[in-house]
């Protein structure tokens, strides 16, 4: 059996955090790389206004996807699935998804 080779944070990660070290798998990781996907993950507040004016802050994970213009939808549809659950797991929390191709 191959082993799969260890891939760098800054290899697959825009500004490296504790978010993208939840992103533990080999094979998570090594499809980011193969596909040249980056991807940067982001922990945000963000207020919520309820009745009689009442404010309170509630949490937020937004996903960045950096992607080749000529990815195949269903390939990048399989990695962001993996990838948000691996932070899923960890964080119950709103998610927000933006897509950069390049």
């Amino acid at each position: 059996m191959a082993r799969i080779p260890e891939i760098l944070d800054d290899q697959i990660f825009i500004k490296a955090n504790s978010l993208t070290n939840l992103i533990k798998s080999k094979k998570v990781r090594k499809q980011l790389f193969d596909n040249r996907i980056k991807v940067e993950i982001i922990k945000e507040t963000y207020p919520v206004v309820i009745a009689l004016g009442l404010t309170f802050n509630k949490d937020r994970i937004k996903f960045i996807f950096h992607h080749p213009k000529e990815l195949d939808k269903n390939t990048l549809n399989d990695i962001i699935h993996l990838v948000s659950e691996a932070i899923w797991k960890r964080h119950d929390k709103s998610q927000r998804y933006e897509y950069v191709t390049y």
